[in-house]
């Protein structure tokens, strides 16, 4: 099962991830961020822009999930 959220740009490398990982058996939860991308084993119930820097460098960011 995918969990695209509300969030997911087709285009975005965590979504190839995703649909490859589906395709061999394994369920994966991902969001994607306008700097970053989280893939999880565990549903992502938000995330947040932690550390936002400008140029895609060293961003951080923090998920909340589902245990």
């Amino acid at each position: 099962m995918h969990d695209f959220n509300k969030n997911h740009n087709p285009a975005h490398p965590i979504i190839g991830q995703l649909k490859t990982l589906a395709a061999k058996g394994h369920t994966f939860y991902a969001r994607c961020g306008q700097y970053t991308g989280l893939l999880s084993r565990v549903t992502i119930l938000s995330q947040e822009a932690f550390f936002p820097v400008k140029n895609n460098q060293r961003s951080i960011t923090k998920a909340i999930i589902d245990v």
